[in-house]
Order: C-alpha cells, then sequence, then structure tokens
C-alpha cells in the first residue's frame, strides 16, 4: 500500500504469478520487511515510488 498525493491509500493489484519483490529479515526478536521499490514519474503517488513486481523464472 502507498499514498497518492492526496494522501489515499493507494493498493497494488496483481496479476496471477505476480510477486512483490522483497526482504523477510529477523534481528531477535524483532521481523522486518523491505520493499523494493522503483521510481515511477507517471504516478500521482506522493513519494514517486512503485513496489517492483516480479515474475519468478520458469521451472
Amino acid at each position: 500500500m502507498e499514498k497518492d498525493s492526496l494522501g489515499n491509500s493507494v493498493w497494488h493489484l496483481l496479476e496471477p504469478g505476480q510477486f512483490i519483490q522483497g526482504l523477510i529479515a529477523t534481528d531477535n526478536p524483532f521481523l522486518r520487511i523491505y520493499v523494493v521499490t522503483e521510481t515511477c514519474t507517471h504516478s500521482n503517488h506522493k513519494n514517486n515510488r512503485w513496489p517492483r513486481l516480479i515474475m519468478p523464472p520458469s521451472a
């Protein structure tokens, strides 16, 4: 979820087989989730960032 320039929540719809690229890191007792983002100049997002969507390689 991201915020647009008006502060409204924007959810990212994924196609079947798409994933949001990220990392889950643990530092006991903490768990952190980091999302890889890309610059997005064509959106009205507040911070001009967009999650990187990936398709895993075919098995």
